[in-house]
């Protein structure tokens, strides 16, 4: 490879807005051009990530590799790109995009663990996939010590296989403009109090019902204050339904790709999950110097620094997570050292 660009096919499952998603992207567009040279992969479909990457000059191929025809393209694919390293990110592209490269004979071999093992629980399929893979796995990066310890004890690996790179943000110092956000999420005529924003995928396991629980305990000491729901999914109709007696308090705005333009606006930002492996969310909340309070879950610890950057609470427990809402909404001081303690942690550590 001396004198040539690295050739680095990274993989995932869809181009969909998500964590992993978003992590792909920023290093696919961020590697340095000179050395590498980048294409993405994905198993099963696209998403409206595709088109950044290919604004960015990244090339793209998409394959359904649930199609026997289909996978069979994508494999003759990865023998074209001749890649020296392939890198996949989650569980469905782990193992094909490990079953390509094997079959393309790619010298490095790199899979990803970006979540707590737990959708495999009851799947015992899963783990004999994955335990096929990882034979022709150099490498496993996990995203924080959470999830390597959970992949270690799960797929009983060496410990020098599997190695912790944190998730990375940008830092935008670009000053947003706070009244028209907050006008554009919540109306002209309804500017509220504090403003509140969770950004989550609407999936079970993000723990939304225990947010909506917990605003409505929110509302009645502080009833001015106002909550937005960015993000999309299954579970938005349950969760609207359940909301529907909390009125203009609470707002679910869909899926949306300003999430750096809205998070300065907020006076907090909530995480209310049952299980996470080291949390996009609140790593963009607090390099927009915003407070956090979040579950104590999977690697959300390793970002947020208790009592300095955020609070944490216990999982599904809609008390406690009203009595930190209401504690940092009524504490501007607070949370505003909560704030610039959660940037200064981003600089530091996670950029």
């Amino acid at each position: 490879m001396k004198g040539r660009q690295v050739r680095v096919l990274l993989a995932i499952n869809t181009l969909a807005r998500g964590g992993a998603e978003r992590q792909l992207v920023e290093l696919a567009t961020g590697l340095d051009r000179r050395r590498f040279s980048v294409s993405v992969l994905g198993v099963v479909a696209g998403g409206p990530l595709a088109e950044e990457l290919t604004s960015a000059g990244v090339p793209v191929a998409i394959f359904d590799s649930r199609n026997p025809l289909e996978l069979l393209r994508l494999i003759a694919h990865v023998r074209r790109r001749a890649p020296d390293i392939v890198h996949s990110f989650l569980f469905g592209s782990n193992i094909v995009a490990t079953l390509a490269a094997t079959l393309a004979r790619t010298p490095v071999v790199i899979t990803s663990r970006r979540s707590l093992g737990f959708f495999k629980d009851g799947r015992p399929h899963y783990d004999l996939l994955q335990g096929l893979a990882n034979r022709f796995t150099d490498v496993v990066i996990a995203n924080s010590e959470a999830v390597r310890e959970d992949t270690l004890k799960r797929e009983h690996l060496e410990g020098s296989k599997v190695r912790v790179i944190f998730n990375g943000v940008a830092l935008n110092s670009a000053p947003s403009d706070r009244d028209r956000v907050r006008a554009m999420l919540l109306g002209d005529r309804d500017r509220g109090g504090a403003l509140v924003v969770v950004v989550a995928n609407l999936i079970p396991y993000k723990g939304l019902d225990y947010f909506v629980d917990a605003w409505r305990d929110v509302i009645r000491k502080l009833p001015d204050a106002r909550a937005v729901v960015v993000g999309e999914g299954p579970a938005r109709g349950e969760l609207e339904a359940r909301a529907a007696d909390l009125g203009a308090s609470i707002r679910f705005v869909g899926s949306r790709d300003d999430v750096p333009e809205l998070l300065p606006a907020s006076d907090l930002v909530v995480q209310s999950s049952l299980y996470e492996g080291f949390p996009n969310a609140v790593l963009e909340a607090m390099a927009a110097g915003r407070p956090v309070v979040a579950t104590a879950v999977g690697g959300t610890g390793e970002a947020v620094d208790p009592e300095r950057t955020g609070i944490l609470v216990p999982p599904r427990n809609s008390t406690a997570l009203a009595v930190a809402i209401i504690r940092v909404l009524r504490d501007a001081d607070l949370g505003a050292s909560f704030g610039n303690a959660g940037r200064r942690r981003i600089e530091t550590r996670f950029s």
